[in-house]
């Protein structure tokens, strides 16, 4: 089978799915590449940009961020 049968294989069987969980599964199998992906050099800035954030009180307590999403 070659990559675009396989591509379009997948897709039907995702678009038939009727389990929100198996969902969420292939959705964290992207994420997870996409992190794996990151250069040191991106780690680095991630982590100086979450720290000036901090510093400068960007942040959100658990509390604000859930009735944030509650509007999403």
């Amino acid at each position: 089978m070659d990559i675009q049968t396989k591509k379009l294989s997948l897709i039907n069987r995702i678009i038939q799915h009727k389990d929100e969980s198996i969902l969420d599964k292939i959705a964290l199998i992207f994420e997870e590449e996409k992190l794996q992906d990151l250069t040191e050099e991106d780690i680095i800035q991630r982590s100086e940009k979450a720290e000036k954030d901090y510093k400068e009180g960007k942040i959100f307590t658990t509390e604000e961020l859930l009735k944030i999403s509650e509007s999403w």
